[in-house]
């Protein structure tokens, strides 16, 4: 989606339905956040939240922290709105995004994606705290079905803040909008757990093409979006992780497990960060055709998502092995 609305828009119906797939990266945190409290627990019987909480900032914040540094002496640099900055770096830090141009329309541009991390974030602070409360009520089985309940809530929800007029970028970015791939993700992870992933091959393929044309073909300003669009992105993902883990879908393993997307994989948090304001920095100051742009911008985001996976990431997440155990709490009640 950014490649064609701020580099070139010749290639914009080509990216359009990029919004959408945030929304496959949504339902893999769920999953893999879940996954991570289970496995723990089933090691020790107990979560270390402390533990939990530190792990994620030492992942996340300080790539963040880089770049927006970076973004800031940019914004000195090119005598750019300091006071904008100063707000929409206030908000990034808050993980408060998705909230904060809910109210106000302005914010910096290379920082408009940062409303995902924010719905991310908002999600790893409770989730830990809710599954634990939930789960020393009721089983597994109970966890699961509400979280589907709550998905379902939320596509409700959305479709009737569609249908009072509000404009489609709130309903595609703020909280309420796309929490439910997250907790479809966590059903996912709980049902991984069981041993419990009932799928076809057919089911997986017809997933893959749906999740694929959604991803390449829905704007975000298209109304199938709140009527069923977000929704048919994450089923189709929640299908094909299960089919994956299944480990009976030979082209999917083959395809998904290819060492070129792997090495995505791991720089895919950098690239996140890094991709927006390095493509208006060129938008910006390279004269040149869409192309050209085009290239120069992929050119430096991967340069810089590297360089941040590497002086940056890597030292600090190798502090995880040094935490302490941290406040444990009991997550699962039995089955």
């Amino acid at each position: 989606m950014h490649t064609g609305s701020i580099l070139s828009p010749r290639v914009g119906h080509l990216t359009q339905g990029g919004v959408v797939g945030v929304d496959v990266f949504f339902v893999l945190s769920g999953f893999l956040i879940t996954a991570l409290l289970l496995e723990e627990h089933a090691a020790t019987n107990t979560v270390s939240l402390g533990r939990f909480y530190a792990r994620r900032a030492l992942r996340l914040f300080p790539a963040l922290a880089v770049m927006l540094t970076a973004h800031v002496v940019y914004t000195w640099v090119t005598h750019g709105d300091s006071g904008l900055e100063e707000r929409s770096v206030a908000a990034v830090l808050g993980y408060a995004t998705n909230w904060y141009t809910l109210f106000h329309r302005s914010f910096s541009q290379g920082l408009v994606h940062m409303w995902s991390l924010a719905n991310e974030e908002q999600f790893y602070l409770v989730w830990p705290l809710t599954l634990a409360f939930l789960a020393r009520r009721s089983g597994r089985g109970s966890v699961v079905r509400g979280l589907v309940a709550a998905a379902a809530a939320f596509a409700v929800i959305r479709w009737l803040w569609w249908g009072s007029g509000s404009y489609p970028l709130t309903i595609a970015s703020v909280t309420f909008g796309r929490m439910g791939g997250m907790f479809l993700g966590a059903a996912l992870g709980f049902v991984w757990k069981e041993g419990r992933l009932p799928t076809g091959r057919w089911l997986s393929r017809s997933a893959t093409v749906a999740t694929v044309l959604c991803v390449l073909m829905l704007p975000v300003s298209a109304r199938i979006l709140a009527h069923g669009g977000f929704d048919v992105v994450t089923v189709g993902t929640v299908v094909i992780i299960a089919a994956l883990l299944g480990g009976g879908w030979r082209f999917g393993s083959a395809l998904f497990g290819a060492r070129g997307l792997r090495a995505l994989g791991r720089i895919s948090y950098p690239l996140y960060l890094w991709h927006v304001p390095v493509f208006y920095a060129v938008a910006a100051h390279l004269h040149a055709s869409g192309e050209v742009r085009i290239g120069v911008a992929f050119l430096f985001s991967f340069a810089a998502a590297v360089g941040s996976l590497t002086i940056v990431e890597r030292p600090f997440l190798a502090l995880k092995s040094r935490l302490p155990a941290g406040t444990r709490q009991p997550v699962l009640a039995p089955v």
